[in-house]
């Protein structure tokens, strides 16, 4: 970690991370109002010293709603990316090490998957179990599964050839045994990057379906709930729709920043590599 804060991209990552998640566990603390807490005097208001980002078209603190948008985010895309991290794990160790033809299903199944447009998909869940913050986990822990299933399967394919796993066979270790002793500890670090990369797109993706009213409903504080009301009333005040765009920028290049670091500082092909926001190159 202190070789991720000595480059800038690691740092800033760091810091928004950090704040993320002192909103997330904090909000009531940091927060001046309730997120529904109304003051209809003082609709559409600007920044102020009472209401730091301003107020929405029902006098709502922006700023109050945009600290508990940060664990209505979280709560959705932490079990997202744990249920993609699960399943894309399992099914990339299963194909991964047996091949052949359970390989040849499982490339089939998720790359059917992944050629499937998601909003056709959250359509179809919607119209047969209705908009929820449950149905949007799934919705987008389904889409990232792809994602890890390719990675884990890569890994476990050049881990299959190794000469440690040849001397457990040898010596009469079951499949079991050399999976999760030998094989799950070399594939399970680069996945723990993924999750970080991961996180703030399934953020933006279930914001993307709370905009357009597929996922959490009103009046809950959720960043994709902001922006459609934001957009709804952008005549009156940009203030609503800026505040939750600036968040959703911010917190996806914070925990990109943090997960392309952490790549180039563990893996040891990229250790020579320098990059604009990298750092300084390291001398071995």
């Amino acid at each position: 970690m202190r070789e991720v804060a000595r480059r800038p991209a690691g740092m800033f990552g760091i810091v928004v991370v950090a704040l993320v998640i002192l909103a997330v566990l904090f909000a009531p603390l940091i927060s001046p109002y309730s997120p529904n807490t109304q003051d209809v005097a003082h609709r559409f208001a600007g920044p102020s010293s009472s209401h730091l980002l301003g107020t929405d078209d029902l006098g709502r603190d922006l700023f109050s709603r945009l600290v508990f948008g940060c664990r209505v985010a979280f709560s959705i895309a932490l079990p997202a990316v744990g249920i993609a991290l699960v399943l894309g794990l399992v099914l990339g160790l299963v194909a991964g090490w047996f091949g052949r033809t359970v390989d040849s299903a499982l490339i089939i199944a998720t790359d059917a998957l992944l050629a499937f447009p998601a909003i056709v998909l959250a359509l179809a869940v919607i119209a047969l179990y209705g908009p929820s913050t449950r149905n949007t986990i799934l919705l987008v822990g389904l889409a990232f599964v792809p994602n890890y299933f390719r990675v884990t399967r890569a890994l476990v394919l050049a881990a299959r050839s190794d000469v440690y796993v040849d001397a457990e066979r040898a010596l009469g270790a079951r499949t079991s045994r050399i999976l999760s002793v030998h094989v799950l500890p070399n594939v399970l670090p680069p996945l723990f990057i993924l999750v970080a990369m991961d996180i703030p797109g399934a953020i933006a993706v279930a914001a993307g379906l709370s905009f357009l009213g597929l996922g959490v409903q009103p009046p809950t504080a959720d960043w994709g709930v902001m922006l459609n009301e934001g957009f709804a009333n952008v005549y009156d005040s940009a203030w609503p729709l800026i505040a939750p765009c600036v968040a959703l920028v911010v917190v996806t290049v914070g925990f990109t920043f943090l997960g392309e670091t952490l790549r180039d500082v563990f893996d040891p092909r990229l250790s020579r590599t320098q990059f604009p926001l990298g750092g300084r190159r390291r001398k071995r």
